[in-house]
């Protein structure tokens, strides 16, 4: 009688371990076994930060006059004088060039001299100055009219000689896109910089222009410069040094 009670029982334990290895399959197989993959911090090889407003003040643009910038193929630029907001970065470098300037009101151009030619801004319209503060996406376009003239010339006779000065007008359609924020290393440094990217197209001629600005607070210009004009080739440019003057600052005191 115990050796059959026994049997009994064992057969008992084993259906039972049975129908709970039975039940237990039948749920593992109704369902799926996710994996999840665990997240991995990778340091990224790039230019691409996430910059602050410490870093890169974009409510404007200020030039200070006796800053300096040199580059790579020898473009030294020096600012030499600024009225009403206006300034002009004057070729200070050895060469033809030399004596050459541009004048920008933040950004946008206002005149340049190049050689024997001289430009100055008559009409833009609308106002650029809707790009600041910089946000990226932002873009502004403009209609920018200047006058083309070149250096004044003797004409007439030697008896009754005379000076001409031919002017042009040029109406040129302009766009500024704010691009993006990137940290960049180039000889003078590593900079936080906004990329912006100027185009411009005549509307009287075939010719267009193209500038992409790697723009650094800290220098207070561009630390690279890709450009294309005309059908002249691609070039590019970075900064190899540079100086700043030191903002002076004024404060009104009661005491």
């Amino acid at each position: 009688m115990i050796v059959r009670s026994f049997s009994i029982t064992y057969s008992m334990n084993l259906f039972y371990r049975f129908f709970v290895l039975l039940i237990l399959f039948g749920l593992f197989s109704g369902c799926k076994i996710v994996y999840q993959p665990v997240a991995k911090t990778v340091p990224k090889e790039g230019p691409i930060v996430n910059l602050t407003l410490e870093d890169l003040d974009p409510g404007h643009i200020k030039w200070h006059k006796g800053d300096q910038w040199e580059y790579s193929d020898g473009y030294t630029l020096e600012v030499v004088e600024i009225k009403e907001n206006i300034a002009r970065l004057e070729r200070v470098d050895k060469g033809d060039s030399i004596g050459n300037w541009v004048e920008r009101d933040g950004f946008f151009k206002a005149g340049s001299k190049t050689g024997d030619t001289f430009n100055k801004t008559v009409f833009r319209y609308p106002e650029p100055s809707g790009l600041f503060p910089l946000v990226v996406g932002k873009n502004v376009s403009f209609k920018r009219e200047f006058l083309s003239s070149e250096k004044e010339k003797t004409v007439g006779t030697k008896k009754q000689p005379s000076t001409k000065q031919e002017k042009q007008l040029m109406v040129h359609q302009s766009t500024w896109k704010v691009i993006g924020q990137e940290k960049i290393t180039v000889p003078a440094g590593v900079f936080n910089c906004w990329v912006l990217e100027w185009r411009t197209r005549s509307t009287l001629r075939d010719w267009s222009g193209y500038e992409r600005w790697w723009y650094s607070p800290k220098v207070r210009n561009y630390v690279r410069l890709e450009y294309k004009y005309g059908k002249k080739p691609a070039s590019s440019r970075v900064l190899m040094k540079y100086k700043t003057i030191p903002e002076i600052h004024t404060s009104n005191s009661n005491g």
